[in-house]
């Protein structure tokens, strides 16, 4: 009977018993068995426990698995362990943490190469040397320093057939790095943005408050090439360059230094900026500039900037006058930029002075006369041009009555004309036609080959006038059929 009792049991097999002797390291639980099963303190639980007695009383029931069967001459040893029933629920516990992302606390149980061995749960998992620390919290250190520790860990990888789990502690301390970032990031942004709001509602009373024109003292607080920045209680304007003096060209650094005391006028204020001007508040140089020339009167100026609808000239410290480019020459084609350059001394005609709005309008023309004004010709007369100039494979540009005008190269013979200087030289006299003219825009263009043309239909009526004189007898001539023709 003993035998067939024993071969029913076997390891592995999940028995329910009662406590029926308790010592420090050992009890003895009824199986219901002819003899019973022993379980030592270690093997109740992964927790260290002093003594069976501080928690297990006789009568106490437990479930254990039989972890080995062992037969002596006169009895049987059978062994229980609470251990794999604890472990599988354990497993389970840790795979949950895993699905979780939790963080948890593992102990370092040793040093191995490349790493450490912490333990959670009864189980034992590698940490890489790679995983341990985080550079942007703490200096790297020893291995050996976290022997015995405890560490918060996050579980990262799984492998359910081996049962192995992988930890790094990098992670989570880099996970808690940055949500520290964007807590502090998020209080800044909210501490920011309230104290943007008041200095919004500050610089808003301030600035409706100002008005054009006022008179105001503020502190410089910036310098740049193209101004200077006052700032008042919390706006600030901007005194540009040209408004801190009536001299040009001036150096701002030169004229002020950060945290001077500045007075200024406020001169124009649009979508939350302010303009400023100092020179408003001193006598302006035209005014004076004004009161000895007249309108009318000869002046002479320095080309300082060339625009493209003008050029500015300085005329005194202080006074500048535009020559717009329809005042350069009567001709409209000129172009102005080319014929001066900066440095240029001019003797030009006052036109305009406007005091209030500080310009001055200069012309050149008006010192010299206008040669379209003197032509007599008319669109479609013959004249005789001198050739001044030849634009190789385009046109002959000609002169007459002191006017230019231009005869392009399909316009100089009723043959074709590869070459224009194999034909014609600067200097010669030829004779055209006036094809185009407009001297409002100064266009001329002339033509030889429409004189050429009309000399040869001129000849040729010639001809058939002769033709029909000889054979006045014939009813149809070879001119009669073409004359139509030919005349078109």
């Amino acid at each position: 009977m003993l035998d067939v009792k024993i071969k029913e049991l076997s390891a592995g097999t999940i028995v329910t018993a009662t406590v029926v002797s308790v010592k420090d390291r050992e009890l003895l639980l009824d199986l219901n068995y002819m003899t019973e099963g022993t379980m030592y303190l270690d093997a109740y639980s992964y927790d260290k426990k002093e003594s069976f007695k501080d928690f297990i009383k006789v009568g106490d029931v437990m479930t254990a698995v039989v972890k080995k069967i062992s037969e002596r001459d006169d009895s049987v040893l059978i062994l229980l362990s609470r251990l794999p029933l604890l472990k599988k629920d354990l497993y389970e516990e840790v795979k949950e943490d895993f699905n979780n992302k939790t963080i948890v606390k593992a102990k370092v149980s040793k040093v191995v190469p490349k790493g450490l061995m912490v333990n959670y749960k009864s189980f034992d998992f590698f940490l890489h040397e790679s995983q341990i620390e985080f550079p942007d919290l703490e200096t790297k250190v020893s291995l050996e320093t976290y022997k015995g520790k405890e560490l918060d860990v996050k579980i990262v990888e799984l492998d359910e057939k081996k049962r192995r789990f992988t930890v790094s502690r990098r992670e989570h301390l880099r996970d808690e790095y940055y949500k520290k970032k964007k807590a502090d990031y998020t209080e800044m942004i909210e501490r920011r943005s309230a104290e943007k709001l008041a200095y919004q509602e500050a610089k808003e009373k301030e600035y409706n408050d100002i008005l054009v024109g006022d008179v105001k003292t503020g502190t410089v607080f910036k310098i740049e090439k193209y101004g200077v920045f006052v700032r008042f209680e919390v706006c600030h304007g901007l005194v540009r360059t040209s408004q801190l003096s009536h001299l040009k060209n001036i150096d701002p650094n030169n004229f002020v230094k950060i945290g001077d005391s500045l007075e200024v006028q406020v001169i124009k204020k649009d979508a939350g900026q302010i303009d400023l001007s100092v020179k408003a508040l001193t006598p302006t140089p035209h005014k004076e500039y004004a009161e000895n020339h007249k309108i009318g009167s000869e002046v002479t100026g320095t080309v300082i900037q060339k625009l493209p609808f003008g050029i500015i000239l300085q005329l005194t410290d202080g006074v500048t006058g535009l020559l717009h480019k329809s005042e350069y020459s009567w001709n409209p084609n000129s172009n102005f930029a080319a014929g001066v350059k900066i440095g240029d001394e001019l003797t030009l005609v006052l036109q305009n002075i406007d005091i209030a709005k500080e310009r001055i309008n200069l012309s050149k023309k008006a010192l010299e006369d206008n040669p379209w004004g003197k032509l007599t010709h008319q669109l479609g007369d013959d004249v005789e041009v001198k050739i001044v100039s030849i634009v190789p494979g385009k046109s002959l540009i000609v002169e007459v009555q002191e006017v230019e005008g231009v005869i392009l190269i399909n316009e100089l013979s009723t043959q074709k004309i590869a070459k224009i200087e194999d034909f014609f030289a600067v200097g010669d006299t030829v004779k055209a036609k006036i094809v185009e003219l407009n001297k409002a825009e100064w266009i001329l263009s002339l033509s030889i080959k429409r004189l050429q043309e009309e000399e040869e239909r001129k000849n040729f009526d010639n001809y058939l006038e002769k033709q029909e004189a000889e054979n006045s007898d014939n009813k149809t001539t070879l001119g009669d059929m073409f004359k139509d023709v030919l005349k078109k």
